[in-house]
């Protein structure tokens, strides 16, 4: 085995120790969704999604390559695992994989705009949290449109760190 030093980065993941704690970002990995589908140039958004917007299964054209919505839509999940306020947005998207339309990848759009406001924004793992464990819920009953059951949020906290 080899002591390769401090961990720096790891899967995408950089690694940063202060005395706050030690901050979790994507940075690197946020910049290339937005090189790939030209949104550098865009207006940035402070919302990810639009509050009660229906997004409706058959809503729209359908998309000629496929490929372009999944890929996108693969990436923004990955980035789901220090961006927590992009994962019910991104849960969303992802039930159009397999038959996405014009209007899918317009939203998903309007996530890479999001990004473009706050690319280095992560998570911190603070060293002065007590280790409580809090959970934050709340669902809503026929909350989905596409599958007519309810939703789910949730969060999950370590003193005052995100864990999930």
């Amino acid at each position: 085995m080899k002591d390769l030093g401090e961990l720096k980065y790891f899967l995408g993941i950089k690694v940063d120790r202060t005395q706050q704690g030690i901050f979790l970002s994507q940075y690197k990995y946020v910049l290339d969704p937005l090189r790939d589908f030209s949104a550098l140039h865009l207006k940035p958004l402070k919302v990810s999604m639009q509050a009660h917007q229906n997004i409706l299964k058959d809503s729209g054209e359908p998309l000629i390559n496929l490929e372009i919505y999944q890929r996108l839509v693969g990436k923004l999940i990955y980035l789901t695992l220090t961006r927590p306020a992009i994962t019910y947005t991104v849960h969303v998207f992802s039930q159009f994989m397999h038959s996405p339309t014009m209007v899918h990848y317009q939203a998903t759009n309007r996530v890479l705009r999001y990004l473009l406001s706050s690319p280095r924004q992560g998570i911190l793992l603070g060293v002065d949290n007590e280790a409580i464990l809090s959970t934050y819920y709340d669902s809503d009953w026929v909350g989905c449109p596409v599958i007519r059951r309810f939703t789910t949020r949730f969060c999950v906290l370590l003193g005052q760190s995100p864990i999930s």
